[in-house]
């Protein structure tokens, strides 16, 4: 209940917020939503909780699943709806574009795929990292397919040399990949701030070693998938020479090349 109050509370004060910047407060489109393990959201359930008042009396219902910025994030986060919206965009590119295979090249067809379809898969990609290992290999068929488009692979026949040639990384390094600049960005510079303030340093006795980030302590399921500890053991993971990197370009080439030799 004190979580309701608590929305309740945000709701009051955006709603005197747009009541005082001379707009209107559309309930219709708002949603209220709690996150957590299976087991927290289904004891939830287990209430029946109303739902969280408006200032206007309108009552907001928990919903299961929620959309912010294109991304779908279900209630016990399991990343499974945002995975199959995901499907269904890069599964319409694909068919659309087998009817132009035949008057397209391989330089071509990697160029529209990488233009068309990849930013869909990688859209957000550090946001799912601890998606379960069902959903990972979703993306990664994905991926697959692509490969199968542009060289006209056949179902059943392996596509790691393909994949090779295309020095792309699989998709759960890509997410890797997208993750450390994200996270080198954090301790170089401090951006974005909101998420720099999560991270602390702490200094190993030996010299010459570099700062490692501290590890929160947690006692939740959900707590040790947050990418504040996730991330903190990530960046400890890697090696002394690619944290110590003080140019972000050679830092990107330098990871890209270390993931790409850890799949070969």
């Amino acid at each position: 209940m004190n979580g309701v109050a608590r929305l309740a509370e945000a709701g009051r004060l955006v709603s005197g917020w747009v009541e005082s910047s001379g707009l209107r407060l559309n309930s219709g489109k708002i949603k209220s939503i709690f996150f957590g393990s299976m087991k927290n959201v289904n004891d939830i359930k287990s209430w029946n909780l109303p739902g969280v008042p408006l200032p206007d009396g309108v009552i907001v219902p928990f919903s299961e699943m929620v959309v912010s910025l294109s991304v779908a994030l279900d209630s016990k986060l399991t990343w499974k709806p945002h995975v199959g919206a995901i499907t269904e965009k890069v599964k319409k590119v694909l068919y659309g574009l087998r009817f132009i295979r035949g008057c397209t090249t391989e330089t071509l067809r990697r160029r529209l795929v990488e233009t068309l379809i990849q930013p869909h898969i990688d859209y957000c990609t550090v946001t799912i990292l601890d998606a379960s290992n069902e959903q990972r290999i979703r993306i990664q068929k994905l991926s697959n397919s692509c490969v199968r488009f542009i060289f006209g692979v056949r179902r059943g026949e392996h596509i790691s040399p393909y994949q090779r040639h295309l020095e792309w990384l699989r998709t759960d390094s890509r997410r890797f990949y997208f993750k450390a600049i994200l996270l080198y960005r954090i301790i170089r510079i401090a951006e974005p701030s909101y998420l720099a303030s999560l991270f602390n340093k702490h200094k190993p006795s030996s010299r010459g070693v570099p700062p490692e980030l501290s590890i929160p302590i947690v006692s939740t399921e959900t707590g040790a998938r947050a990418f504040q500890i996730q991330g903190a053991r990530f960046w400890n993971s890697l090696t002394s020479t690619l944290r110590n990197l003080r140019s972000s370009a050679f830092f990107k080439g330098a990871l890209r090349r270390h993931l790409l030799a850890t799949e070969s």
